[in-house]
């Protein structure tokens, strides 16, 4: 059994408190440069796993770090906000969450997007890995970003200062839920889901993708 394998052998001790988390994340979604609750439950499980936690950087964002020993230091990233789109999905745990947006009209608000469950998912590798300090060395980040959905969050946490608060990693690691087939990760080498255009615009009548259906407008990215 490698490293890995005998560190994600503990994830059945992690779950059930994974996804109690994710529920309630999923329940009360935040609209970009809005993530103050979300940021401060991020915030606190990582100290509770014996991170070295800093907030409030870039507005909202958060990051843990957790030194053990010499070695490499990887970044984990994931992104603290939610969109302006009713959700219908009726799980008992659905958002109905209502907020003033930036034109001052009441929006819906919902984790379309699945931060949420990318901020579940690191939370649980962080719990993990802090449990686990015997089997690597190095230092691990935990980094989790506001306004991605916005396009200014990582911007503005690097003009924070967020290298100069930071040991700064040698390699940084994202991830993004695809539908697929459950119980496999796809890769590929070069770049991907690399945004290189964006522009709003409206979507009326037949939609390509389900959040389309629910409201007015969407961003739409082209990418490479």
């Amino acid at each position: 059994m490698s490293v890995a394998d005998e560190i994600v052998a503990g994830y059945g001790s992690v779950q059930a408190g994974q996804e109690a988390f994710y529920q309630d994340l999923h329940e009360h979604p935040e609209l970009s440069h809005q993530e103050h609750r979300t940021a401060g439950k991020v915030a606190g499980q990582l100290a509770k796993y014996g991170f070295t936690v800093q907030t409030g950087i870039g507005g909202t964002g958060v990051v843990g770090v957790l030194a053990n020993g010499d070695g490499p230091t990887v970044l984990l990233r994931a992104e603290l906000d939610a969109l302006p789109i009713r959700e219908d999905t009726g799980v008992d745990y659905a958002s109905t969450v209502t907020v003033q947006g930036a034109d001052g009209h009441e929006v819906p608000v919902a984790h379309a997007c699945g931060h949420d469950m990318h901020m579940s998912c690191l939370l649980g590798m962080a719990k993990l890995m802090a449990a686990s300090p015997g089997r690597w060395n190095g230092t691990l980040l935990a980094l989790f970003q506001p306004a991605e959905e916005t396009g200014d969050g990582a911007q503005g946490m690097v003009d924070d200062g967020l290298l100069k608060g930071i040991p700064a990693p040698d390699v940084a690691l994202a991830q993004h839920l695809l539908p697929g087939i459950a119980g496999t990760v796809a890769t590929r080498s070069g770049r991907s889901w690399r945004p290189k255009t964006a522009s709003r615009s409206p979507c009326t009548g037949g939609a390509p993708t389900p959040p389309c259906r629910r409201t007015p407008s969407i961003r739409w990215s082209w990418r490479p």
